[in-house]
């Protein structure tokens, strides 16, 4: 079973990303409101995905947290966001998003993003380990 964390700085918004997740059989064992908390999050569950929100109440956004995932795991990220603007798409960008969900969505939506998120990310990542092991030969 996939384990997804959430970090979303609305409770409701959260709550309802959680019951879509486990209506479509995903784990959900919690969720995070802003950075520090789903720091603690990845160290203490080890999801499979994280689903962020680019603007978290706080100092640190959820830009902030994909760039420690990337310096520190090696998990598919997918931003939830209301924001389409070209400042926040090239960030995005930067940081090599698995996916980016435009608020409002549905659960259909969600399930989508997901999958195809994850299938993307370990397709990507055992083509690089088949690179890399030929290198060597």
């Amino acid at each position: 079973m996939t384990k997804v964390g959430i970090v979303d700085d609305e409770i409701i918004i959260c709550e309802t990303i959680k019951k879509h997740l486990e209506d479509l059989g995903y784990k959900v064992n919690d969720y995070c409101l802003n950075y520090e908390e789903g720091i603690d999050f990845l160290k203490k569950q080890s999801p499979d995905i994280m689903l962020l929100d680019i603007n978290l109440k706080g100092e640190k956004s959820g830009i902030d947290l994909a760039k420690y995932i990337r310096q520190h795991y090696n998990i598919p990220v997918v931003f939830i966001s209301s924001y389409s603007d070209k400042k926040t798409i090239e960030q995005v960008k930067e940081i090599k998003a698995n996916g980016y969900l435009l608020k409002p969505f549905t659960k259909n939506d969600l399930f989508t993003s997901i999958e195809i998120a994850i299938s993307n990310f370990y397709d990507y990542n055992t083509n690089q380990q088949k690179e890399n092991s030929t290198q060597l030969k």
